[in-house]
């Protein structure tokens, strides 16, 4: 927020001598100068009966818990989600009467990869499964990572399979028991007939 403060009153003409670095002095030059710090947002808009499906998940969720009497280490959740280079953050610095606020980009912002993130309800995290937008597969990788390529970047019915045979399948715990339960959501690439 400081260096914000400065770029700001440079832009301004405030004479650097002049601006005390603080938190406290940056919110008072803001405000002085009509500045205030906005959001910026990229939002879904939730379906009308959101809370109604929320409700009979969890129900069901609960249900079979009960019903396979599973521990906390067994059942998970897992999605993926795009991560891109170059991600806006989610707020800047504008007029206080700014209607809309028009951030830079580094032109990357459609370059990414795809992550499956998986969480078991005992808090416990799996390994990230990242999956490279390429046709060759990347030399090293980060430690505690499963990393893949696909040509196009995204996670497809072959991907889930590896997934769950190099991630779900190793979960601590998943040689000891038989049963483990995954939630997912109905993307296509989740479902195939092996």
């Amino acid at each position: 927020m400081v260096m914000i403060a400065i770029a700001v009153a440079a832009e301004l003409h405030v004479p650097r001598a002049e601006l005390k670095a603080s938190i406290r002095c940056c919110r008072r030059m803001m405000r002085r100068f009509g500045l205030t710090l906005q959001r910026t947002t990229v939002c879904q808009k939730l379906p009308g009966n959101f809370d109604k499906k929320l409700t009979y998940f969890q129900r069901y969720i609960i249900k079979l818990r009960k019903e396979h009497v599973y521990l906390l280490s067994e059942p998970g959740n897992a999605d993926q989600t795009a991560v891109y280079f170059d991600m806006s953050g989610s707020t800047t610095v504008d007029n206080v009467r700014a209607k809309s606020v028009r951030t830079l980009s580094t032109g990357s912002e459609k370059r990414r990869v795809t992550v499956m993130l998986t969480v078991l309800a005992d808090r416990r995290k799996l390994p990230p499964y990242i999956i490279l937008k390429r046709k060759t597969k990347a030399r090293g990788k980060p430690p505690n990572v499963v990393l893949t390529v696909q040509e196009k970047g995204w996670i497809d019915s072959s991907l889930v399979l590896h997934w769950i045979k190099s991630g779900w399948c190793r979960r601590p715990g998943a040689l000891l028991v038989q049963r483990g339960m995954l939630a997912l959501d109905s993307f296509r690439g989740h479902v195939t007939q092996r």
